[in-house]
């Protein structure tokens, strides 16, 4: 098929930030605006590097760590702010670009082979957009592509691991990292109530970690894999990956438990809408 004008996947001026912003207040913005991933710009939008919540989360962590054992936290830290790293201390400076005049299936792949949900667009090296996973979703949500009529069944990851609904976020984390996976399912007893992401549990321990870096803790912030549930989705075999691109973006998650009645069959995951996205647009 001929390839979509990348210009139609690009998310056009992106919120930015600066080198110069400190840890705390770079913590804040990204838990309250809900964005994995910050570009860092200098003046005239100049790209200067990338900065992440688990850049954030390792600099709170290192933070934390440095001010353990003084008995009124919050004052120690705040009397020393000035001591606090900046965004321009933590950011990822070797970053890979995208120009506008490349190939959707060059980007794609490029995003796919360094297993990042999104990469800067520049030109004469300033930031003018981003190209996100959820983007390539969006795109393929449409129904203009063939692989966006197969059956999820085709596409489901077949395993038998999963997780608890009474589990920490600890426990899910450590089980997903035992079994290598990306997503896994939460179950109550036998009967399958969704699936989550590694990255999902990673947010929601930020969550906690940036309540903890500004004194502020909450009674609300999740602290089991039940309370992640409100925001798990489910799918059944028979439905295509348009309905699964169209559910994903609506409930903006990035993977569902796969489910014939009260029987799970596995899990599907955005990685496979795009790798099915990719291999349609490469040449043959």
């Amino acid at each position: 098929m001929s390839q979509p004008d990348l210009a139609n996947v690009i998310t056009f001026n992106p919120w930015a930030i600066a080198g110069e912003t400190t840890l705390t207040e770079a913590a804040r913005m990204i838990a309250d605006l809900d964005c994995h991933h910050w570009p860092v710009v200098a003046e005239n939008r100049q790209l200067v590097g990338i900065v992440s919540y688990g850049d954030i989360a390792q600099a709170i962590e290192q933070r934390l760590a440095a001010t353990a054992g003084v008995a009124a936290f919050d004052g120690a830290y705040h009397s020393a702010a000035e001591e606090a790293p900046r965004v321009e201390e933590i950011m990822t400076r070797d970053v890979q670009v995208v120009e506008q005049q490349q190939a959707v299936s060059q980007v794609l792949q490029n995003m796919l082979g360094r297993q990042v949900h999104s990469l800067p667009v520049v030109s004469d090296e300033r930031l003018i957009g981003m190209v996100t996973s959820a983007d390539f979703l969006r795109e393929f949500s449409y129904g203009d592509m063939k692989c966006s009529r197969d059956l999820v069944a085709e596409h489901t990851l077949r395993f038998t691991e999963v997780v608890d609904q009474d589990a920490s976020l600890d426990e899910a984390l450590e089980t997903l990292q035992i079994h290598g996976c990306e997503c896994i399912a939460v179950v109550h007893g036998d009967f399958p109530l969704g699936a989550i992401s590694r990255t999902m549990v990673q947010l929601a321990k930020f969550q906690l970690l940036v309540e903890q870096l500004l004194g502020s803790p909450s009674v609300d912030s999740p602290q089991r894999v039940s309370q992640l549930l409100p925001d798990a989705i489910t799918i059944r075999p028979g439905q295509t990956l348009c309905d699964l691109a169209n559910l994903l973006l609506e409930c903006g998650q990035e993977t569902a438990a796969v489910v014939q009645g009260r029987r799970l069959v596995g899990v599907i995951s955005e990685q496979s809408i795009l790798n099915a996205m990719l291999t349609e647009l490469m040449p043959c």
